[in-house]
């Protein structure tokens, strides 16, 4: 759609029993870190304990992706527009993120226990799955 430049910064509750997902722009993640972020307040977050509440949204159940992306980008406008450009390393790992991690095993980036640096981390599904950390921002590939 055009938001290349939008990327998941995904975490775990301090609880342990919820996943957290936040959406930021590339440029508001870390530099050696490509899925964890510099600000949280500019990001839009979402925990599985709400659900199928998806951003504290009321009418978000049963809505398909590309629903749910559209009501991002009306919902979110100042961080959608932020978003938009191209960024094809990052849609090449995510495709891939998700390709390994289905069909219920989440990502995860941070923790309130010791987590990894230099990949990302299973919530769910396969422990054995290692994910490469996404391509830094602004740097092409090799």
């Amino acid at each position: 759609m055009g938001y290349e430049q939008l990327r998941i910064a995904p975490g775990v509750a301090p609880s342990g029993l919820f996943w957290r997902l936040s959406i930021c722009t590339a440029s508001n993640t870390l530099p050696d870190h490509g899925a964890r972020m510099r600000n949280f307040d500019e990001g839009a977050h979402y925990s599985s304990g709400g659900l199928d509440r998806y951003f504290d949204w009321d009418d978000a159940a049963g809505d398909s992706p590309g629903e749910l992306a559209r009501k991002f980008i009306e919902r979110f406008p100042d961080l959608a527009q932020a978003g938009r450009g191209d960024d094809p390393d990052y849609v090449r790992w995510y495709e891939s993120m998700l390709r390994v991690t289905e069909p219920d095993g989440l990502p995860y980036a941070y923790a309130d226990w010791p987590s990894r640096d230099d990949r990302l981390s299973i919530f769910h599904g396969s422990m054995d799955i290692e994910i490469p950390l996404p391509p830094p921002f602004g740097v092409a590939a090799s």
